[in-house]
């Protein structure tokens, strides 16, 4: 869990570099569903930024550690008028893919933002790959680039760019998918999260590291 928070979390730093945000300034930053915190540190390791963070699950809200940003108990759809037009960025990683309508959540993250602010958006993609461990996980789908702009053609901002990151482990889940198959089972969760043995999980690292270079 924490080396894909590593991971994409680098994947992250360098679409906020192309999309002209200075990682050496002291910027503000919304984490929308931060969970513990994992993330957000990160981030805030990597760069000058306060990062604020945000979750509705209160026991993952106490594991986060003390930040630059606060933490904060907060549904961003209710639109405290203190915190719009705030932040020069915001997060909303591995959030949407969970509801049936993110049209609401997306617009309030926006409405977060400065005028000329950025949004950064991280999902699980393909939907050829979406499998039980998916279910278990609470997805409703999986995206590409065309549906991911689809959800954001009705609102208030403009597609910057879209990509994927972890290629490389496109053929993992592609196998993860034939073990768990498409209907949850009591070991679902376990056999699509947990890697086999401590040498598979070093060669998925290796092979991370080989693609982070890339």
């Amino acid at each position: 869990d924490y080396l894909m928070i590593a991971y994409g979390a680098i994947s992250a730093l360098r679409l906020v570099e192309a999309s002209g945000l200075a990682l050496d300034r002291p910027l503000r930053a919304l984490d929308i569903g931060g969970g513990a915190g994992r993330f957000r540190d990160q981030i805030e390791r990597a760069t000058e930024w306060r990062v604020d963070m945000t979750d509705l699950h209160l026991p993952a809200l106490r594991m986060a550690r003390p930040a630059r940003g606060r933490t904060l108990y907060y549904d961003v759809t209710l639109a405290d008028p203190s915190l719009l037009d705030s932040y020069d960025a915001a997060f909303v990683f591995d959030v949407i893919e969970h509801l049936e309508s993110p049209g609401p959540l997306l617009r309030a993250a926006i409405a977060h933002l400065r005028p000329g602010g950025r949004l950064f958006l991280n999902v699980p993609a393909l939907q050829a790959l979406y499998s039980a461990y998916d279910g278990v996980q609470g997805h409703v789908r999986r995206y590409s680039p065309r549906t991911l702009a689809a959800e954001l053609d009705p609102l208030p901002c403009r597609l910057g760019s879209a990509s994927y990151w972890g290629f490389s482990l496109v053929p993992l889940l592609g196998l993860r998918r034939l073990l768990v198959g498409r209907t949850p089972g009591p070991r679902t969760y376990r056999a699509g999260f947990q890697p086999p043995s401590a040498v598979a999980n070093r060669a998925l690292k290796v092979l991370m590291g080989i693609e982070l270079t890339l």
